[in-house]
């Protein structure tokens, strides 16, 4: 086996500037002063926090909603400003969001990573296996305003 040249070959043995190559393991010393979370990075827990007291610091200057993260009010204001960087390279359509272009490639893929721990059944969308997995619990969380009758899935209240 040949390493690239750009790669060093070595005997095998760590030394020590390779040991100091590895990053020491973290423990979680960061604690939520509201429940049991704990976190090694601080700032995880303060935007952990911010979910027991609903603050939102993060304002869109276009419509003024309010975020708990700035990177969810920078995905919202490409709302606004019509941003698309993410381009499908099989079809061509473009999305303000990777996660948004992954979930629209399955559909050329087939790939259904989301599968059903009951039934193992599976599906390209994890919002679709999440309405699913409804059936199985009878969790009916949406409810029709017009005759209060309840479904599993917000699709069914069209």
């Amino acid at each position: 086996l040949r390493k690239p040249k750009d790669e060093k070959q070595t005997s095998g043995r760590s030394t020590s500037k390779d040991a100091s190559k590895k990053k020491p393991q973290r423990k979680s010393k960061h604690k939520c002063s509201f429940c049991p979370y704990t976190s090694p990075h601080k700032s995880h827990v303060v935007v952990h926090e911010r979910t027991h007291t609903g603050d939102k610091p993060f304002r869109c200057l276009f419509c003024h909603k309010t975020f708990t993260q700035r990177v969810q009010l920078k995905y919202h204001e490409t709302v606004h400003t019509g941003e698309r960087p993410f381009r499908c390279s099989t079809c061509q359509a473009s999305f303000n969001q990777r996660a948004h272009l992954e979930a629209h490639e399955r559909t050329h893929t087939g790939e259904r990573p989301f599968v059903c721990d009951t039934c193992g059944k599976a599906f390209p969308k994890k919002a679709h296996l999440k309405d699913h997995e409804r059936l199985h619990t009878g969790e009916k969380p949406y409810k029709c305003s017009v005759c209060e009758m309840e479904f599993s899935s917000c699709s069914s209240l069209a």
